[in-house]
Parts: structure tokens; sequence; C-alpha cells
């Protein structure tokens, strides 16, 4: 330890002497990194504390062996140097080039040495044989955007139009529809996720009934929001007493572009005025949610 404090106390002095170069002005000098910087200045470090702790370890190995104060720290100098004996004397690492490839065949580092018996990792890389790659797969073809969301916007626009909820439920996830209000443009609170059988099975009866007609203009509108974009569709969906702007969100899951989103446009007047669909059928069963 004497030997570690007193090659750092060194270093220290010959730094307030101005013996480091240009570092001799620190630390008024100091200034800010990038974290690369500092990488490569804590790399540095270790290489330079090496210098000093490598042998000043070997130092104290020596003396653990010869001249021990214990018989404690005489056992550990003997487990320390028969450690790094059998580490040595045992292959670690087999790198194989093969098929422009470089195949690295090696133990977990800190099991080593290891307890099986010698020769074990010698007879696995003996045993390997090294197979010709399979050929990357094709990408799958893909459709734009802009062409997947114009089809669903069409689809949609048409099934509405002909009030055919089963045509609707093909053109939505398998699972759920994301739904949430926004007040003068601000969506406040968290999402409404309905059930697509739940929502597609009121949809439904609201067809029978005669209650709802839903018109959606099929001219796709891009934004960005989140720093990703999205598309969506503008809607009307009329009811006896209110009509609701809705705005619907087309997005791809699963790998298949479906309606997705329902975004509710109101007014602060409109939900005074409790001018609010959330809480009927198709969007949630009546009077179960809160959102108005």
């Amino acid at each position: 330890q004497r030997i570690v404090v007193g090659g750092l106390a060194l270093a220290t002095l010959a730094a307030l002497a101005g013996g480091l170069g240009y570092y001799r002005q620190a630390p008024a000098a100091f200034h800010l990194v990038s974290l690369g910087a500092a990488g490569r200045n804590a790399l540095v470090l270790a290489y330079a504390a090496g210098w000093i702790v490598v042998p000043a370890g070997l130092l104290g190995l020596t003396g653990a062996l010869r001249r021990p104060r214990s018989e404690l720290e005489r056992a550990f100098g003997m487990l320390a140097l028969t450690s790094g004996v059998a580490v040595f004397a045992e292959t670690t690492l087999f790198v194989i080039a093969a098929n422009d490839r470089m195949y690295v065949i090696s133990p977990d580092f800190w099991r080593q040495p290891s307890s099986l018996p010698k020769g074990w990792l010698d007879e696995i890389a003996s045993s390997f044989v090294a197979t010709a790659p399979a050929p990357f797969p094709s990408a799958s073809p893909t459709t734009p955007p802009v062409i997947a969301t114009r089809a669903v916007a069409d689809a949609l626009a048409g099934a509405f139009t002909a009030r055919d909820a089963d045509a609707i439920a093909r053109l939505m996830p398998s699972c759920r529809i994301t739904v949430f209000p926004a007040v003068d443009g601000v969506s406040g609170v968290g999402p409404l996720n309905r059930s697509t059988a739940s929502f597609v099975n009121g949809l439904r009866a609201r067809f029978a009934a005669g209650d709802l007609t839903v018109s959606v203009d099929p001219t796709v509108r891009v934004t960005t929001e989140f720093g990703e974009q999205r598309y969506w569709l503008s809607s009307l969906w009329r009811e006896p007493d209110m009509t609701t702007r809705v705005d619907l969100g087309i997005a791809e899951v699963d790998g298949r572009w479906v309606w997705s989103m329902a975004r509710h446009n109101y007014t602060v007047a409109e939900i005074r005025a409790a001018k609010c669909s959330l809480s009927r059928l198709p969007w949630s069963a009546t009077g179960t949610t809160s959102y108005c």
C-alpha cells in the first residue's frame, strides 16, 4: 500500500510543479468534454494506474510468499500464485477463421481456471465444423405507407357507407382499438382501450337501431406526433342529439395496415353540455366510462 500511495503522491507533486505539459494550468483550464473523450481519459488513467498497481501487486505477492506476516497471508499468496499459473497453463481461447468469419470458442472468463479436466476446451475446438452459412433472407415486399393508408381509407369509407360492421371489423386490429378525447385540440387524458369485438358488436347494434350514421372522408392526412408519422381520416358520427367529429388513425399493426385509433374532438362548451359520445355504444358499454 505504501508503494501505491507514494506513486500517486509523486504524480500529484509533478502535476503541481507543472510537469504535465499542457495540463499545467489544471484545474483552472478544465472544461466539460464529450462522453467519448471522458472514456478515453478513463482508459489512459487505467493504463497509467497499472504502472503503479501491478508492480506493487507483484511485490506484495513476493512478500506474501517469502516473508509472510501470518499463515493466512502465506495461504493467500499460494492461492494467487497457483491460480495465475493455472490460467496460463490452460488454453482459454480458440479463434477459428472460416467462411469469411471469425469463430471464437471460449469459456466464461470469470470461471478461469476451470474445474473441468485439462484439455476440455481443446476437445470442443477440435470438434468444431464450420458449415456454409445460409444466404440472408430477402426482404419481404412492403407497400409504401401512402398507398397502404389510402387503400384502408377507401375501404373504411365504403364499409361505413354500407353500414357493414363485419367489413369494418376486417379493417381493425384483432385485439383492440385505442380511443381518446381531445378538448379544443388538446388530449389531456389517457386512452380508452376498447376490445375490437365489443366495439364491432356495439356498432352493429347501433346500425340495426338506425340511430347512428357515420360518414368518412377518405382523404389521408399525415402528421408528425411524438417523432413519428401518423395517418388520419376525418369522420362525422351523427346521432339524433349530437354530431361528433372523430379522427380515425390508421397504423401498421402486426404487419397489417388497419384502423387502430379514434380521437374524439370536442369543445369545452360541448363537454359542459354533456355532448360526448364516448359514454355510448360502440365506444363503451353505456354509462361505464367517466371520460365525459
